[in-house]
């Protein structure tokens, strides 16, 4: 059973397993791309231009 389906089953001291994790990990989607990570890295080097 998952971490949040045993907190609302009334468990106040619920264990985050390694199950917890990879089933997370294969439910959330990734929030960096390489478009966003060159964007960044663009960044970065314009303001070690500045500086």
């Amino acid at each position: 059973m998952r971490a949040l389906d045993r907190v609302l089953s009334g468990d106040n001291k619920v264990r985050i397993t390694r199950e917890d994790f990879e089933y997370a990990l294969n439910k959330v989607r990734p929030s960096l791309n390489r478009e966003l990570l060159s964007q960044y890295e663009d960044f970065v080097r314009r303001i070690n231009l500045i500086v």
